[in-house]
């Protein structure tokens, strides 16, 4: 479906996106099954939990990585050195870690079809219909919000961690999709659709994504391949 702009060029109805955007942001559950990143559960000294994290995301022998996250000896960082290179001496390649690829590249699809865009192109609209005064005012600070709450997300992911920020982020989204999509639907049905809801379902949605799928992605891209990869 589509709608008309003043000028006539068609575009995809937001409301419709809002409701996609919902069902995406349902498949976030599957982070329930995600490892945490290896690299942190070591830096906070559960190195069995490390280990087992580092086995599910890697294929074969883990045993020179571990030593290294885990501070291991010379002989140990010099196994490591040894193992990024395959049986024929070449350098690996992101192709030989495929459960980090799908992990990586999974997390930063959900990140761009989160329906992060369809709201935040959308914001002085929805603000508008809700009934603000100054709708463009409101969507600068969301704008402003976003950016801060991503600055206390990067502080808070060293303390939370990875995987639990991201479950919790994912269901503040998920809220707030259903929140939008019922306020679209009840709109267009005449059923009961206070503008508070729209409000309270705009600023939670940014308050998850800020919070986690906006920048943990980008993160733990960085931590689910061996240095040797990534540098």
């Amino acid at each position: 479906p589509v709608v008309q702009d003043f000028d006539g060029e068609a575009f995809s109805n937001w409301r419709r996106l809002a409701c996609w955007g919902f069902a995406l942001a349902a498949g976030l559950a599957t982070m329930a099954w995600m490892p945490e990143s290896p690299k942190w559960l070591a830096q906070q000294g559960r190195e069995q939990e490390a280990r087992l994290a580092l086995r599910q995301l890697r294929v074969g022998d883990t045993a020179a990585e571990e030593a290294e996250l885990l501070g291991g000896t010379d002989e140990g960082s010099a196994a490591s050195t040894a193992s990024s290179s395959g049986p024929t001496g070449h350098s690996r390649q992101l192709s030989d870690y495929p459960m980090s690829l799908l992990v990586a590249v999974g997390l930063l699809a959900f990140q761009q079809l989160s329906g992060v865009n369809a709201i935040m192109m959308y914001t002085t609209a929805i603000c508008h219909q809700a009934g603000m005064e100054n709708a463009e005012l409101s969507t600068l600070a969301v704008m402003v919000a976003q950016v801060v709450l991503t600055s206390a997300a990067c502080m808070l992911v060293e303390t939370a961690g990875r995987r639990s920020l991201m479950q919790a982020a994912g269901l503040l989204m998920f809220a707030a999709h259903m929140g939008l999509s019922y306020y679209m639907a009840a709109i267009e049905r005449g059923w009961w659709a206070p503008s508070w809801l729209a409000l309270a379902a705009l600023g939670i949605f940014v308050v998850g994504f800020a919070t986690g799928l906006g920048p943990i992605p980008w993160l733990i891209l960085s931590e689910v391949f061996p240095v040797e990869v990534v540098g």
